[in-house]
Order: C-alpha cells, then structure tokens, then sequence
C-alpha cells in the first residue's frame, strides 16, 4: 500500500499516458472520472459540469418567461430583455413582447352570441317572433349585455297606430327597464324599412339565458297592425339578426348611458344622452354607437333634423358623426334609429361624449323629439378599439351616392381575416332612401353586404327600405306619397360565417328592386363634407364556448369539452423551468398555480432538470495533481 504522500510507479504510469498522448478525461458533475477520450475524436472539446437537479439560472442570467396573455408568471423572470415579477404577464401587443400587468384586454375577449337569418316572415300583431331568438351563458353576476336587434319592421296605419318591438331576457322585460322601440303611423301609411336599436341591460344572474324578440302594441294605443321581416320582390326572405354580448363590470374600454326618457328641445344637448370615459391609449380608435327613437314634425313644409354625437363639446377631430332624418310636410315619425361612428387621433385622457340636436342645414327651424314614449329604450356607447388589435375594420363615407343599382363606390373596405375558426360580423349604417315619387310603382331599394363581391356563404345580409304610391288628405292638408321619400339613418348587421383566414374585400351592393324605383345613399353632406356620414364595419368574432353543443365543435384555441359542456380554454404556455400563475390547461390535464406545464405538455412539481450531459475537454500538464490526489484518497 502506497504511503501518504508518495506515488507507485504504476499510478505515476498511469497519470502520464493519457497526458503524452494527449487524451480527455471526462468527470461528472461531482468531479468523478468517468472516462479517456483521445484527442483525435474530441479535439475542440472543453470540461464542463453537468447542472445539479435543482435548477438555477446560470450565473448573469435569468429565466425566460413563457408567453402568455391569460395566464400570469409563477415566478420572476426576462420577458425578452426586461425583467418580469411573478404575477405579471409577458405576452406582446404588437411585436415584441413585454412585461405586463394585466390579461389582454380587447374586443375579441368579449363573448359575442348571436344568430343571423332569412326569415321567417311573421304578421302576428303581439307574442313572440318566430326564430329571433338566441341563447347564451352569462359568466358573472355583475357584468352587463349589450343587446343588438335589426329586422324589416312594419305597423299599418288604418289609423294612427303604433306597435312595439321588445328585446326580452327569458321572456321576460330586461330588470333594470324595459328594451324597446316604438314604430308609430298614421293612416295611410305602410312602411316596411330595415330597422335596427340597441340596449344595455344591467340585474341579470350568472348562467344560462335566453334574449328573444316580442311584439305588441305601443302602451296607450290600441291599433297596431304589426309586421316583421317582410321582403319586397325578392327571392329571399329579409334578413334578422339578434346579438347579445356581455361586458364584465371593470372592463376598462367600454362606458355607456341607457335609460327611458323623451327631450322635446329642437337644439342642444340633448338630456341624459352622456358617456363620460377615459381612453386609455394615445394611439386607440373610440367606437360610438347611437340607439334612440328620432323624430321630425312638421305639418306645413318639409324638413329635417340632426343628432350629432359630439366629444367634449366639439365634432370629433378625425370627422363628425351625426345622423340625419328628413321628412316631408305632414308627417310625425317617432321610430328607432341607431348609428355607429368611429372617432380618431383622440388624446388619451378623460372624455364626454354628448348627443347634440339640431337642423339639418340648408332648412329653417324644425320641430325635432328623441326619446318619445316614456318606456322607449336608449343607449350611447363609447368603445375603445386599441391600435393592436387586428380584427376590427371599417370605412367611413360622407358623399353622397344617387346610384340606383350596383356596387356603391365609396364602400371598399380591405381587411385581413385573422383566423379560420372566427365568425364576422358585418353592421352597417347610413342614410337610406327610397322614393317612389314619379314611378307609378310601389318601390323598394336592397342594400346589401357582399365579401369578395358575393353574398356570404352562409346568409344573405341585406336591408330593404319600401315605400308606396298613394295620395292621402289629413283635414284640409294633402300629403303626396306620405312617407315616400324617406332620407333617414338606419343600421343593420349580420354574421357571416365560412370566410377564410387571408385577405378580402367588403362592399355595399345596391339592389333596384323594382325598375324606376329612386334610391338614395348618404343624403345630405354638408355644410363643405362635413354633415352626416356611413359607416360599414367588419368585426372578426371568436364564437362563444358556451354556444357550442357538440365535442366535436368545442376545439382549441378558445374551447375544451368538460363534464359534457364546452368552456373556455386558457392554455398554460408551457415552460420547462417557469411555474404558471394561475390555472390552466396543459396538454389534456388542469393545472393549478404553481405547477409546471412543460415544454412537452406534461405536468409537474419542479422544474425540469436539463439532460445530464458528459462532456469533456484536454487538460493541460497540470491534471496528472488532481489524479495523483484522487488515487491518494
């Protein structure tokens, strides 16, 4: 046995071979030979140490956060070259990704449920419309809805007469006021027109829900002939379409006012038409959206009024957003209106958005009311649209259009579809009229929605305006064409489903339903392009969870199948050495905080350990020390 301190010829043999010849000792993690490999196989090797099982970032590094715009960080990391606290998100808005504080808060995260059809056509007077109905799972007690309605709408005046359409929630009127507008006549007139209006309804509980669509009379009036969805001379039935969206309580892009209320004033600001809200981002598009019965009377010359939806007492800076209604001498039209318009290069910061009444220019002093019936709903919606956000587009028009048929020029809207398993929503708003004036002919004009210069795959989208050809005496007064040339804001909307991801176009077709019928678009600009405006609008949707009934619907992105019901999917992100935050699903198992969701899609309690690796390198004279010790021991 060797003596302390001392070496045999054969250990001293052994130490100088591998160094003559230039060999590589490979040693482990814990400084364990583990073998020779010869210069020649391994000439640009260096000794290196495996990690330990417990992971830790190298020296003057840190962790890189997965990516992931639901599901928070389970501990610190770098969010590309910033460093992340636990908690945070790290996901990007344009290209980059950074540190975040919230979840992504945008449009396409608000659950959309809604149904779009032709027909049927429905003449009962009172009860609930056949097919205009949509069901939907509201997921908290405290959110809102924003309800949507449009459909052709009509009540015949045998003599003055008014009908009612309400949006109901479980067939019963919304708890915090009822959802509905007015269409009122006088005798004589039949006005089949597209029309549109919305709501926000507060006091609904969490769960399953059903919004349906019922008609009756208007309260105080007892003739009410009523017809919904009638088509003029065309092949298909008119189109309906509900929609109701819920919106949780500290959304931070959406603000409203809604209520029940009339304002006789034929200039100003118009009475609790306010939304006062903050926009958040410098660069970010503000949605507006309008819902209110608008009327004009006169009973001795012809005229029209104005709303104009204005931010902070002005015109918004990037054009002003007003609609208009026109009527000939005689007439007394309280009926629902709605527009939308989009406001940009608007500072970030606090804004009021106000409606504002007045005459349209170019007529003296007109006798203007919105609101009218005491239970007639109204909303006005200020939406924030961030700059990031891809799956929104729109066009806004302020020249008018005196086409009677074909592809309106002024409505070319270009925009790229994001996703295969989306839905668009298509809305449309503008001044609509048809007149039958010197045609001989009752008259209907046909706008129409085509993507890539068709209808859409899976409806026609479409809204009719009608009008007829009579001559009608109130006392002593004679009314031409009562109600024949109505230049009026309308709106309409529709999904489109079966459109591929890539890029599109979105146009207005005008359809002449009878030959010699006049149609009109946009009516009145001014005063110099700056007057009343249409707007069409393509918004891509993912489709609710909660809408899908069958597995093999419920998919990834957004949905997995669960105890028999499709819920929403938030997919862990996936990291080998970053915990999640919060819960998620990995690969076909549910996660919890502080968990792993590997690389792999496979679960665990601890940060992956990196493969062992073996690696080796040429030691120089000085290693024969460190084999001389370990022979030693």
């Amino acid at each position: 046995m060797a003596r302390a301190g001392s070496m045999c010829p054969l250990c001293g043999l052994l130490l100088c071979l591998p160094v003559a010849f230039g060999a590589e000792v490979v040693v482990d993690a814990e400084g364990t030979i583990r073998g020779f490999v010869t210069s020649a196989g391994r000439a640009d090797r260096q000794l290196v140490r495996r990690k330990s099982a417990t992971f830790s970032a190298p020296e003057g590094k840190e962790l890189k956060c997965p990516e992931s715009d639901k599901v928070p960080l389970g501990e610190g990391c770098m969010c590309e070259d910033a460093s992340c606290e636990k908690g945070k998100f790290c996901y990007a808005l344009d290209s980059k990704a950074e540190c975040q504080d919230k979840t992504r808060e945008d449009p396409s995260l608000l659950d959309l449920y809604g149904a779009t059809a032709n027909g049927p056509h429905d003449t009962k007077d009172k009860g609930q419309l056949n097919g205009r109905r949509v069901k939907f799972f509201k997921k908290s007690e405290k959110s809102g809805l924003r309800i949507y309605y449009s459909d052709n709408q009509r009540v015949y005046g045998h003599t003055t007469a008014s009908g009612r359409w309400e949006i109901k929630i479980d067939g019963k009127s919304c708890p915090s006021g009822q959802l509905s507008k007015d269409v009122y006549v006088y005798k004589g007139q039949n006005p089949h027109r597209v029309r549109g209006f919305g709501g926000f309804c507060s006091g609904v509980g969490k769960g399953a829900h059903e919004v349906s669509v019922h008609v009756g009379p208007t309260p105080g009036y007892s003739s009410y002939d009523c017809d919904t969805g009638y088509k003029s001379f065309y092949s298909k039935e008119h189109t309906w379409h509900v929609e109701v969206q819920e919106v949780p309580e500290d959304y931070p892009f959406y603000a409203q006012a809604s209520g029940a209320s009339g304002d006789g004033r034929d200039t100003g600001p118009i009475d609790k038409r306010v939304v006062n809200f903050k926009k958040r981002l410098a660069d970010s598009r503000v949605r507006l959206f309008y819902s209110d019965s608008l009327r004009v009377a006169e009973s001795k010359k012809s005229c029209g009024c104005r709303w104009h939806l204005r931010i902070d007492g002005k015109a918004c800076p990037s054009g002003p957003i007003m609609g208009d209604v026109y009527i000939r001498k005689g007439e007394n039209n309280h009926r629902p209106r709605s527009f939308i318009g989009y406001c940009e290069d608007l500072s970030e910061g606090s804004h009021k958005v106000d409606v504002e009444v007045s005459t349209v220019p170019g007529y003296t002093t007109c006798n203007c009311y919105t609101g009218w019936h005491p239970t007639g709903h109204f909303v006005l919606e200020a939406e924030e649209i961030p700059k990031h956000y891809k799956m929104v587009h729109h066009i806004t028009n302020y020249l008018g259009d005196g086409a009677d048929k074909g592809y309106l020029s002024k409505y070319k809207l270009s925009f790229t579809k994001q996703h295969k398993d989306t839905r668009l929503r298509l809305f449309y708003s503008d001044n609509l009229k048809t007149n039958s004036q010197g045609s001989g002919n009752n008259c209907a004009c046909q706008w129409e929605i085509h993507i890539d210069q068709k209808v859409c795959p899976s409806v026609e989208i479409f809204g009719q305006v009608y009008t007829h050809l009579k001559d009608l005496k109130i006392g002593s007064t004679k009314i031409y064409f009562p109600d024949g040339s109505p230049e009026r804001i309308r709106s309409f909307a529709g999904f489109c489903d079966g459109i591929e991801p890539g890029d599109h176009t979105a146009q207005i077709y005008l359809r002449q339903i009878k030959s010699g019928c006049d149609c009109y678009t946009t009516w009145k600009n001014s005063p110099s392009g700056k007057g009343a405006s249409g707007t069409l609008e393509v918004h891509e949707f993912w489709r609710p969870c909660g809408e899908m009934t069958k597995e093999a619907d419920c998919a990834a992105p957004k949905c997995y199948w669960k105890d028999g019901t499709c819920v929403d999917l938030v997919e862990c992100p996936g990291s080998d050495k970053v915990a999640v935050g919060g819960a998620c699903r990995c690969g076909k198992e549910d996660v919890a905080a502080g968990k792993y969701c590997y690389a792999d899609m496979t679960v665990g309690d601890a940060a992956k350990e990196d493969p062992k690796e073996e690696k080796s390198g040429s030691y120089s004279g000085s290693i024969w020390l460190a084999l001389s010790f370990m022979m030693l021991q």
